[in-house]
């Protein structure tokens, strides 16, 4: 028959968890109220951080590397520092004449609510816009599909200058000799191939790879270091990545 909640006009604020005349007892009540907490405290969150991000990528120009610019010791507390952090150490390896690095930092804040692309793009926005105000102003940014390059340019690339493109089954994304550098956000198994065929080309083009927070699995899901030919060349690829940050 329903219930009298089903039928009733749902109304801004009232809590999607139900109520006790529906059946629920008092204790799955509580539970799903909690959880309906956590995740408005996690959007929340998201949205803040996405903010930061906005505010940041507004005002590159604090990122522009000089003696005012002094990186926080140890574990960085905030988008800011991470990203002064990896972008030092970013452009000393590629002083070294380094062409491959990889970039790890942890964009989850505890929280794994939000895949790996998600938490990523923020700092990563941020992070090309300190590459940018460096010299490195043309940067290409590579994701893992169309949908995902399609929203960013939607929302903030194209409004702060970058280039976009994504991995497509057709092969690599192209790249230009124009590219300053090219940023890969979030790389997965299933980009493998085709991230193997856009680094050599950038390599004869004599342009930076960098990866971020590169999440790769074989296809059956295990990690690299699982047996296996497929896992073993993929590790074999991987090492000719420099750990930068």
């Amino acid at each position: 028959a329903g219930s009298r909640r089903q039928a009733a006009p749902f109304q801004p604020g009232d809590s999607k968890a139900g109520a006790s005349e529906e059946g629920w007892s008092q204790e799955q009540l509580a539970d799903m109220l909690e959880e309906e907490a956590k995740w408005k405290r996690q959007l929340a969150a998201k949205q803040a951080l996405d903010a930061d991000a906005n505010a940041l990528a507004n005002d590159a120009a604090r990122f522009k590397i000089g003696p005012e610019l002094q990186p926080e010791k140890g574990v960085p507390s905030s988008m800011e520092s991470a990203v002064v952090q990896a972008l030092l150490s970013s452009l000393a390896v590629m002083q070294r004449g380094c062409g491959r690095f990889r970039i790890d930092v942890d964009t989850t804040e505890g929280d794994e609510t939000y895949t790996t692309l998600k938490n990523s793009v923020p700092f990563t926005r941020v992070f090309c816009k300190g590459l940018a105000v460096n010299g490195l102003s043309n940067v290409r940014i590579v994701f893992p599909d169309v949908g995902s390059s399609a929203l960013a340019q939607r929302d903030w690339a194209n409004e702060d200058g970058f280039n976009v493109a994504a991995f497509e089954r057709s092969g690599p994304p192209k790249i230009e000799e124009s590219d300053d550098a090219v940023v890969v956000i979030a790389p997965a198994s299933s980009e493998l191939e085709a991230l193997r065929k856009l680094a050599d080309r950038a390599g004869e083009l004599g342009l930076p790879v960098m990866l971020i927070n590169p999440s790769v699995k074989s296809p059956g899901g295990e990690n690299l270091g699982a047996l296996g030919l497929y896992a073993l060349g993929l590790s074999e690829f991987l090492a000719t990545f420099e750990n930068a940050y």
